[in-house]
């Protein structure tokens, strides 16, 4: 199973990077400005603001499950969506945000 995390680079997407890839799971992983150190990763750049690389990274990844591990942006929600419809399409199995810290606002 396929694994990509949304924000892998970042303090929580590099915790769960590295607990995918210590559970055995092939793993990918995004990056605003500097991939992450982690051994056996896939790393794509991505700027969430860019739709068309949302939908080309889930293309060249093709995971099965996507976790949404960026930061609670401003424009967060819109972006959280364009990731959801996007993984929808391609049919991934679940997509998942796992936390929600001090700054984010849940709506």
């Amino acid at each position: 199973m396929t694994i990509l995390i949304i924000g892998g680079s970042g303090f929580l997407g590099a915790e769960l990077v590295r607990q995918a890839t210590a559970g055995g799971h092939a793993t990918a992983a995004t990056f605003a400005t500097k991939p992450g150190s982690a051994p056996g990763v896939e790393w794509h750049a991505l700027d969430l603001r860019d739709p068309a690389r949302i939908e080309a990274v889930l293309a060249d990844v093709g995971p099965r499950i996507v976790v949404n591990a960026t930061s609670g942006l401003a424009d967060w929600a819109v972006r959280s969506c364009v990731i959801s419809l996007s993984a929808g399409r391609r049919r991934c199995d679940d997509v998942v945000r796992p936390h929600c810290s001090n700054g984010d606002k849940l709506r």
